[in-house]
């Protein structure tokens, strides 16, 4: 008997094989690519709309001033400085309270021309009192014809004095000030700002009076701005 050796067929990869599968998912996933760029190409790109919030920052130096009771400046009663030939001290020595006071210019339209895009104004008044008595500070935001519109006070301790009555360490203090909204816009037309410093001399102990004259306030102001400004275009 005649063996017949056979010959083996090809191995053909059936219609519903793992080849196929692969092939129906590239096509359905290039024709779904194909419906959604058609869709998007079909809008007019210069329509869409572009709007932001920009909320800047900046800060500016507002004034600087050291006052004194030997000063020659404006506010000042330099009568004060005269002395009593009986007490041996300056006028001022008997008054319960010695006012200084001076001026920094803040022209307030010129740094700030558009109060609608100012969401707050942060001031940072910096102080320094070197007398050996409590010492108040009022500063007010006047405008050209001085009409006071806004102020802010500030408190500060004694400066400390060692035991023959000389000051040997200045008092400072820091404190912010916020505006906002309407308190901004009453500042649109300020010219100036006062200072006044109130020297609460009650029964002062006259081994302190000698130091008197080198003694001084010192203020520093600054201004933080923080603006909203909306941004569009289309």
């Amino acid at each position: 008997m005649k063996t017949v050796h056979e010959t083996p067929s090809p191995k053909w990869i059936p219609l519903g094989g793992e080849w196929l599968h692969r092939m129906n998912y590239r096509l359905l996933f290039v024709l779904l690519m194909i419906i959604i760029c058609s869709s998007c190409v079909k809008e007019d790109f210069s329509k869409i709309k572009v709007s932001f919030q920009w909320n800047p920052e900046f800060s500016a130096p507002v004034g600087y001033k050291i006052i004194t009771l030997t000063n020659n400046y404006p506010g000042f009663d330099s009568t004060q400085l005269d002395y009593d030939f009986i007490t041996q001290f300056p006028d001022w020595a008997i008054e319960e309270f010695i006012i200084l006071q001076d001026t920094v210019n803040f022209d307030f339209s010129s740094s700030f021309d558009q109060t609608e895009y100012i969401e707050k104004l942060l001031f940072r008044l910096n102080s320094w009192n070197s007398f050996p008595v409590n010492t108040d500070i009022n500063l007010y935001f006047a405008e050209s014809s001085y009409v006071i519109v806004d102020s802010m006070n500030v408190s500060l301790e004694p400066g400390k004095v060692n035991n023959e009555g000389e000051v040997v360490s200045v008092t400072a203090k820091t404190q912010d000030f916020i505006f906002e909204e309407g308190r901004i816009e009453g500042l649109e037309n300020v010219n100036f700002i006062i200072l006044i410093g109130e020297i609460n001399n009650f029964q002062p102990d006259t081994s302190f009076l000698k130091y008197y004259p080198d003694c001084f306030i010192k203020f520093q102001l600054g201004v933080q701005a923080k603006l909203s400004i909306e941004i569009s275009g289309s």
